[in-house]
């Protein structure tokens, strides 16, 4: 089989390229700032996932924050549609966090528990990003 080699260049520099501008210190969240700091001072596997949960814990807070915030700049259509939207993405969280706990209870090795946290960190934290965009169209008006 033949491998194009620039079809794999042109690959790794689209995988790259958001990498290197997620890096950058201004766009990074002040909550993963925290979370770095926090794993800075403890690398070790429970040091990692002890970080990881607090950063879990604190995206789970600003979920709710923005959530709030969203639903008092909605009018009733809005805040109805918001209300179904997240409580069918709470049941799809916790049908994940059932799928990831399972997946590396498969795992060996303790490298896979800070994986699983922050695993679970991440789908609150894409969820909160993403409320925040459509609080930020508001801010735009």
């Amino acid at each position: 089989m033949r491998v194009n080699k620039t079809a794999v260049l042109l690959a790794m520099v689209f995988a790259i390229v958001p990498c290197l501008c997620w890096a950058n210190e201004d766009t990074v969240d002040p909550i993963d700032k925290r979370l770095e700091k926090c794993i800075d001072k403890d690398s070790s596997t429970a040091g990692m996932a002890n970080c990881t949960k607090q950063s879990m814990e604190a995206w789970d807070k600003e979920l709710n924050a923005v959530y709030g915030k969203l639903m008092s700049r909605l009018d009733t259509k809005g805040k109805a549609a918001l209300k179904k939207s997240q409580r069918q993405w709470i049941q799809y969280r916790d049908d994940q966090f059932e799928f990831i706990a399972a997946y590396y209870d498969g795992l060996q090795g303790t490298m896979y528990i800070p994986m699983r946290a922050g695993d679970k960190a991440d789908l609150i934290k894409e969820r909160t990003i993403k409320l925040r965009s459509y609080l930020e169209l508001f801010d735009m008006k």
